[in-house]
């Protein structure tokens, strides 16, 4: 009796664990509490980290989307860390289209692991519920639109390893008020802040030397100084 009490209790914690981590049918790819991992050994940028996993999507059940309110992003699966965000469409040459930007609407929060050094294309234009998201101090890089249309993030702090803000990274966020950049931001590129109606005022450091074209378009600025070199 006791030996079958021992078996059941075993079969209860493989099922219990099947829940929440399942290898997908796909190879290397592996699937935790809703969010899709790919194993890759992609560089970004300069920066060549290895084998590592990065997230490719984030309802492996869409019926769940409209529910969600927090994603945590593991750290780290089979002790193969969890370095990047890519989402579905930083392979898509085009803007995502509209529908994108409800995709997840109930989602508050999203936990980003501090492993995590580099956020894809788009990857969080999907979230127009989120008011304020932590990014990781060891980021080095976020790619084109990263933050696009998140609608309702009032504030974001730049980490320190962040050079560029890419383009359109924060285009539309229209509830965005207050950007706190690092001192080792040297580039805001095209459109980075366009459309952020709310943005009245940023801090800039000596270290800026580049603002492209439309940076700021259609904010709330009446004017800006920077500490250009």
């Amino acid at each position: 009796m006791k030996k079958l009490l021992t078996m059941l209790s075993i079969l209860t914690l493989v099922i219990t664990a099947a829940v929440c981590f399942n290898a997908s049918a796909d190879d290397g790819k592996v699937v935790i509490d809703n969010v899709v991992y790919e194993l890759t050994s992609q560089k970004y940028g300069r920066y060549d980290y290895g084998e590592h996993y990065a997230v490719t999507d984030f309802f492996d059940d869409e019926s769940l989307a409209e529910t969600t309110t927090k994603i945590n992003i593991v750290d780290e699966i089979d002790g193969i860390e969890v370095l990047g965000i890519k989402t579905n469409y930083d392979d898509s040459p085009d803007l995502p289209s509209p529908a994108y930007t409800n995709k997840y609407p109930t989602v508050k929060k999203v936990i980003i692991p501090d492993t995590v050094k580099y956020i894809g294309f788009y990857a969080f234009n999907c979230f127009p519920s989120i008011e304020k998201l932590y990014l990781p101090e060891e980021l080095i890089g976020f790619e084109e639109g990263a933050f696009y249309g998140m609608e309702a993030l009032r504030s974001i702090t730049i980490p320190s390893g962040i050079r560029t803000i890419s383009t359109k990274a924060f285009k539309n966020c229209k509830s965005l008020t207050k950007v706190v950049l690092n001192e080792n931001v040297t580039h805001i590129s095209e459109q980075a802040f366009s459309g952020c109606e709310s943005l009245t005022t940023i801090n800039f450091s000596a270290s800026l030397t580049l603002i492209d074209e439309d940076s700021f378009d259609n904010t709330a600025f009446k004017k800006i100084v920077a500490g250009l070199v």
